[in-house]
């Protein structure tokens, strides 16, 4: 899980849920297209469908 959150004018950074359940910070801040693309490129490997 990941969320956005808005830090500014037009301005995001974004956190993903550890296995703890605690928010951790992902590296960086942008716009929201800059960090929605950063989550993905950062979190791909957990955002695909599991094929069994």
């Amino acid at each position: 899980m990941a969320r956005l959150t808005e830090l500014g004018r037009i301005r995001y950074g974004a956190d993903f849920r550890s296995h703890s359940g605690r928010w951790e910070p992902l590296p960086g801040t942008g716009t929201l297209d800059e960090m929605a693309g950063e989550v993905v490129t950062l979190l791909h490997q957990y955002l695909q469908p599991d094929n069994y």
